[in-house]
This record gives structure tokens, sequence and C-alpha cells, in this order.
């Protein structure tokens, strides 16, 4: 049986230049620990962890690069590939619309969209 839940969403504002969506007006930037949370726990991309890389400061740099394009991507400056870009050969799947419920769910509760 599937699992069913319910997602409560307050009004989204969506970017809609030419009358088509391209972002979502945030009221601020993700930060790292949300950005982190939505693409291991709401998309489903694999992302580095400290362990996986050189130096604390190798990924310091690579969260502050996710971080940058998540936002962008989110404010309609950066495509969904982008993204996908961070899954690497994890996944071959899209991001898919679906998930965009869960994830504004999850960003309005954090106070940023």
């Amino acid at each position: 049986m599937k699992k069913i839940t319910t997602i409560q969403l307050q009004a989204v504002k969506v970017l809609t230049p030419n009358g088509f969506s391209h972002g979502i007006v945030t009221k601020r930037s993700a930060t790292t620990r949300e950005v982190r949370h939505v693409m291991k726990n709401i998309l489903g991309i694999v992302i580095n962890e400290q362990d996986d890389m050189y130096n604390k400061e190798e990924y310091e740099e690579y969260n502050k690069e996710i971080t940058q394009t998540f936002n962008e991507w989110l404010n309609g400056n950066a495509d969904d590939q982008s993204i996908m870009d961070y899954a690497g050969d994890c996944s071959d799947e899209q991001i898919g619309l679906f998930n965009a419920f869960k994830m504004a769910e999850y960003l309005q509760k954090k106070g940023v969209i």
C-alpha cells in the first residue's frame, strides 16, 4: 500500500517573466545546512560529506559552491542540470515536479520562501 503524506503549503510567489515560471521569490538565501537537507533528503541527491573530501577547506569550498548553486537555481538563475550535476553517477533521474512540493513546504517552514 502506498503511503500518503499531506503537504501544507502557503502561497508560493513565483517569478514569471514572459508568463512562464522561472524561479521562486525568496525572503532570504537558503543556508548550507538547509541546502544540504533539501538536496540529500528531499531531492535524493547523494552529496559529499566531510569524510569524502581531502581536507576541511575542500569540504567548506564544496559547501559554499552547492549553496550558491542551489540559491541561484531556486531564484531561476540556473537550470535543473546545475543541481543534477551534484548527483554525478548516482542518479539519472530528473529532479521531478512532485519533489518541489516537499521542498517548498520545508523552505517555508525555514522562512526561506
